[in-house]
């Protein structure tokens, strides 16, 4: 993750920031610098797409309003399942563009496990019956969701190793 700076006023007008206006900036390594008004998601502060994609799933997750009706619930879900069908033909794509014989390098292992991971996320998600739970408390119904769309995605395979990706 790249380090944040929070400039207090800005002296020079920049791309994002007029003179005298607070802001942030940060670094990628191999990047280019990056301002902001406002403080940057976690999303912003990765080069990884999988990541990105992960960490702004989990974002939205958790910004989800209280569900009112029967109707936006299953509109949640089908987004939340897009976006992981989304991320899981991303990871598919790069696998299919390296050549055969790198699958079974430390990136093609990492992509393979990253697909299986979105596979594993699909199916817990799409098994959840929140219809007969009791919707009585929502930090429970939100932790539930990300439990199940979340864990198995952030369990990734990297250099031989098993890793989970703190939140």
């Amino acid at each position: 993750m790249a380090k944040i700076h929070y400039v207090k006023k800005c002296r020079v007008d920049n791309s994002a920031v007029k003179r005298g206006e607070p802001y942030y900036w940060w670094k990628l390594p191999f990047g280019e610098k990056s301002y902001s008004k406002t403080y940057p998601s976690r999303s912003q502060l990765t080069a990884s797409d999988y990541l990105g994609c992960v960490f702004d799933l989990q974002d939205s997750i958790k910004g989800y309003t209280w569900i009112e009706q029967e109707g936006d619930f299953s509109d949640m879900m089908d987004e939340i399942i897009d976006q992981v069908t989304d991320i899981r033909d991303q990871c598919q794509a790069s696998l299919d563009s390296m050549a055969p014989m790198l699958h079974s390098a430390p990136n093609g292992k990492l992509l393979i496990a990253r697909v299986d991971a979105c596979d594993v996320a699909l199916g817990e998600v799409s098994e959840m019956d929140f219809a007969s739970a009791k919707f009585d408390d929502e930090e429970q119904f939100v932790t539930d969701l990300i439990d199940a769309a979340l864990l198995p995605l952030e369990i990734t395979l990297k250099g031989g190793k098993v890793i989970a990706h703190s939140q």
